[in-house]
Parts: C-alpha cells; structure tokens; sequence
C-alpha cells in the first residue's frame, strides 16, 4: 500500500509541475515500481547535468535515450532541422567507511558534444522504429534480473510525456521480437554515433581515481606512479599467482576443519584478510555495512574467532616479498578462501 501510494505521489506532483503543459503522462505505476522510480532517479540525474525536464518541454519532439554512463538528447522544434546532445557522465567511487558506518558523498563529472545535424536527423529515423513499443512491464514475457543494464528512454510532445525501460534485452528469450527490436537500436544507435568511443575520449579528461555510473562496476584511472608501481611489484605478482590455488585450497581446507572441530564460525558476512610478507595476518575488515550495534558486536567477535584460528596454520611454503590480501567467505558451515 505504501509503494502504490509513494508511486501515485510521484506522478501526481509531475502532473501538477507540468500541468501548465496540457500533456498527458505515462509513467507506468505498477506495484514493483522499476520503471517509476527508474524515473524519479533520472529526475535528479538531469539537475545534476543540468539537463532540461522533458515533461517541461516546448519542442514538438524531445527523446532522450538514457545508457551507462551517457545520455542522448534529439529534438526538434518542425520535424525539418534536427538537433542533438550527447552527455558523457560518471561519479567518484567513493568507499564505504566502516568506522564512520558512512559514505562520502560522491562528486558528478560530465562533458557535451553537439550533435551534427545529419546524425541528429539519423537519430530521429532509428527512434521512430521503435517509439510504438510499450515499456518493459507491458511487454508479457519479459524478464527482470540484478546485474546487466537497464536501458531508459524518455519521448515529449505537445501532448504527451513517457518514460520506458528495458532491462538487458540480450537476456530476454530469443523469440522476444520486442526484445530484439530494442537492441537493434541500441546497437544502431551506438555506431551511428560512436558512443564507446566518445566515453573513452571523457574518461580520458578524468584525473586518476576510482569511478562508477551505477555503484556496481567501478572503473579506475591509475595514476602515473601506481602505474609505475604496477609494474615494479608485477614479478611479485606473478609469484603469487603461481601458488594462488594452493595458498587457498590449504587455506579453506585448514579453516573449515579448524572451526569443525571447535566450533561453529556462524559469521556469514564476507571478510577481507590482509597479510604481511612473512605471511602473518595483519587485518580482518568486512564488505558489510552494519545495521545497528548488535551486528558491529558479532563483527567483533566473528574477528576474534578468525584470529584464533589462524593460530593452528602454517603458511610456511609462500615465500612472497610483498604483504597480499585474500577473502574469507563462511557458507554451509564450509570455509571458502579466494584472492
């Protein structure tokens, strides 16, 4: 009840900032709300690119074709001369701080590129062959999932306003002719205006740092000395990688049988082990974010019993001159240890 109420509130206060505009709204309002809150995301995307409301338009036609990291802009004011945008963006990956149980704030960064006319006119020919599809929602077969990417698209006129997505239209079953006909667009859509290619030139500019479009992928920009630092510790590496499989086979054997024998881990949260180049564990952290006070205790106490364990192993055979990092992850009363 309370979804259905928060989605009707969100279309209910663009009708009313957009009223002026006589346009009618369709923005799908079911009850899991992807589509819906899809939009109320790129609502707050466009104040930060600065980019124009489209249910605010006054052009006879305004789509605006949303993918990872990149935002097209076609419009037209007589369906004679075309115009276009391109908008390259992403964020700084910023980490999660366990003390603080806090994330910075991250910072937008993003460039434009003006469209030739010619593309922009193009553009508008590959939106028409697929501005009569229904969103995915209405789309009766069509498959959600948690990773991959979800493609947005927005479209205003005078008299309408819509706002559609698609999730990963390569996943969808093959005799999906919606599903085909949306990635024939995209791919289309994607030569014609070199859109890899451009995202690479905007990276570029980027300074060195950690980067994401979504919080999932992240994507770094080394600097000139960690560069540097890649290659002097790569012999290094390289040692590592050739005794990887047997560090952490012994590892994950030695661990389960260590907490089979005296007791249960009952830790289900995946830790981060670091260790020194004598091969002594130098730090226990977790990917987890703590909810209350009670899961930053068995946190406490989970280290503890990891740290007790390691009492009983022996990694004599690694010789490394360099301290390395492993992950810990404790699954049906079975240790898994991974680089």
């Amino acid at each position: 009840m309370k979804t259905t109420l928060l989605i009707l509130l969100i279309v209910v206060l663009s009708i009313a900032s957009y009223g002026q505009n006589n346009k009618i709204f369709n923005i799908p309002s079911y009850k899991s709300g992807d589509t819906t809150l899809w939009y109320k995301w790129q609502h707050e995307r466009d104040d930060k690119l600065k980019l124009p409301h489209l249910p605010s338009s006054t052009e006879n036609f305004h789509f605006r074709f949303w993918t990872n990291g990149q935002a097209v802009d076609i419009w037209t004011s007589d369906y004679k001369s075309f115009f276009g945008l391109l908008t390259n963006y992403t964020d700084s990956y910023e980490a999660y701080d366990m003390d603080k149980q806090k994330r910075k704030p991250s910072t937008t960064f993003s460039n434009q590129v003006q469209l030739d006319t010619s593309l922009a006119r193009q553009s508008y020919n590959l939106i028409k062959a697929i501005s009569s599809i229904p969103s995915e929602d209405s789309i009766k077969g069509w498959g959600l999932g948690c990773d991959g990417i979800s493609y947005l698209f927005e479209t205003s006129t005078p008299d309408y306003c819509s706002f559609k997505s698609y999730w990963t239209p390569t996943a969808q079953d093959s005799d999906l002719i919606e599903a085909k006909q949306i990635q024939k667009f995209v791919d289309d859509i994607y030569a014609l205006l070199n859109l890899r290619v451009e995202y690479n030139k905007f990276f570029a500019t980027l300074k060195p740092g950690s980067y994401t479009n979504d919080h999932f992928i992240i994507r770094i920009k080394p600097s000139e000395k960690q560069i540097e630092n890649f290659k002097k510790y790569k012999p290094y590496r390289d040692y590592l990688d050739s005794v990887n499989d047997t560090l952490n086979n012994y590892l994950s054997d030695t661990l389960t049988k260590i907490f089979q024998k005296y007791g249960e881990l009952e830790c289900y949260d995946q830790f981060s082990l670091k260790f020194s180049k004598k091969n002594k564990l130098a730090k226990i952290t977790t990917y987890s974010e703590f909810l209350d006070f009670e899961e930053r205790m068995d946190y406490y106490k989970c280290k503890r019993k990891i740290r007790k364990a390691f009492r009983h192993v022996r990694v004599d055979f690694v010789h490394s001159k360099v301290g390395y990092r492993r992950k810990l992850d404790y699954t049906d009363k079975k240790i898994t240890i991974m680089q």
